[in-house]
């Protein structure tokens, strides 16, 4: 709008200019040529009330030119417009100076997005200002270490003065070196970040704390102290903690069988069903130990035995002693044997009993037999007293049965119940 009135307000004086030259020019006219030269002019109540339509007419697009000297130009080249004319005027100046527009200024062609996206990505990798990646922090102050901790301030000092790790003042400030103190955490087992992060991972990695020896054997810790004491174990003190390493470990477990881990007490259980001590060969064939051990000692028995050792003991392969049985005639199995449901038995030590029993009473029905067992026998087995069983028994652990007078218990629902009583006390 404000450019419309410029051009309306210079073209007003374009035309006063030429209309005052030309009254000038015609004065020596006649009158009446100059009354009708003066009817043509425009005059200023004209122009106004073109105005607003001239604003309503024009094109969005065009350009008005409010250069006087443009103007002029354009107006002589056009020659003196009358009223009607006013509208011409602002149509021809309007697309001329859009003419002149597009030949001064050259038009561009809008990229594509790909294409700008492309052009921005040059000028970043070309520009000498770019963002410098995070650098990783090196120094942490003794509050942040205090905290992570969770310490307080004298204890967090202590420890920055115990020169456990790398520490030194920087702009008068103590600072602690980052690496130093990761490298120390996991190797110490005392403190613990308050962020969960287990401690001692890479101590962990390497040996064993005495708790955990004494678990691995299933001793109590005072027996792993002793060992220690003994110097059958090597121990390191770690921030006043006594480790072992875990091969100083490895090669005293090796050079002993008394001790044993969990997982080879299993694999022993196994060889023990499979083999009898030398008391059960005494009870089994009826003599005492002195005369096992001379047996054992003499030539012509001695090739028929075949030994093993499990937890340093000496022990005797069923098979060996059955060939021995087999291979000689002086010596027989024991009177109370010769029943065949107590010569089946599988567990050496309910077989003994059970021979015990008999010796004692020599009634072969007080024993029980392969599906059942005797409330003595369940007690026997559980290592606990006969009120127990009976205790058990009333709550429905197992299932007992009355044949006449005597009580038996199921032997396979007792022996599954029992096993996963010893599961459910081993996962505590």
């Amino acid at each position: 709008m404000k450019n419309i009135k410029r051009f309306l307000s210079v073209c007003l004086s374009l035309i006063m200019l030429l209309s005052s030259s030309f009254v000038v020019l015609a004065d020596s006219n006649e009158t009446n040529e100059a009354k009708e030269a003066n009817e043509s002019f425009v005059s200023l109540d004209e122009i106004a009330k073109y105005e607003d339509k001239m604003y309503a007419d024009s094109a969005p697009n065009e350009i008005v030119i409010t250069d006087p000297v443009a103007i002029q130009k354009l107006a002589t080249e056009q020659g003196f417009p009358d009223v009607e004319d006013i509208k011409k005027l602002t149509y021809t100046i309007g697309k001329v100076g859009q003419s002149a527009l597009d030949d001064e200024i050259p038009q561009k062609e809008v990229p594509e997005m790909d294409a700008v996206e492309e052009i921005i990505s040059k000028i970043s990798e070309d520009s000498p200002y770019k963002r410098r990646p995070t650098q990783k922090r090196t120094w942490m102050t003794v509050p942040e270490m205090g905290k992570l901790l969770g310490l307080k301030k004298t204890d967090r000092y202590w420890l920055v003065h115990k020169n456990v790790f790398e520490s030194k003042e920087i702009a008068g400030k103590i600072r602690i070196n980052i690496a130093s103190f990761e490298k120390w955490y996991a190797n110490q087992i005392k403190y613990h970040k308050v962020t969960g992060e287990e401690p001692g991972k890479e101590l962990k990695s390497w040996s064993y704390s005495v708790k955990e020896v004494a678990d691995l054997l299933g001793v109590d810790e005072y027996l792993v102290y002793d060992l220690l004491k003994k110097n059958q174990m090597e121990a390191v003190i770690v921030d006043y903690w006594k480790r072992i390493p875990k091969e100083s470990f490895q090669n005293w477990y090796k050079s002993q069988s008394r001790y044993r881990t969990k997982e080879d007490r299993e694999k022993d259980a196994l060889l023990e069903d499979a083999t009898i001590t030398m008391p059960e060969m005494a009870q089994l064939l009826g003599t005492t130990r002195s005369a096992v051990y001379t047996i054992l000692d003499n030539p012509k028995y001695s090739h028929f035995f075949e030994f093993i050792v499990i937890a340093e003991k000496k022990r005797i392969t069923k098979e060996s002693f059955q060939k021995f049985l087999e291979g000689q005639d002086r010596y027989k199995l024991d009177p109370s044997n010769d029943y065949e449901e107590l010569a089946q038995e599988q567990n050496i030590a309910l077989a003994n009993f059970r021979r015990k029993k008999l010796s004692q009473t020599g009634i072969r029905g007080s024993n029980g037999n392969i599906k059942y067992l005797t409330f003595d026998e369940a007690s026997y087995l559980a290592k606990v007293s006969r009120s127990m069983i009976n205790k058990w028994a009333d709550t429905g652990k197992f299932t007992v049965i009355k044949v006449g007078s005597r009580v038996r218990i199921r032997r396979d629902e007792f022996e599954d119940w029992m096993e996963q009583r010893d599961l459910e006390r081993s996962m505590q």
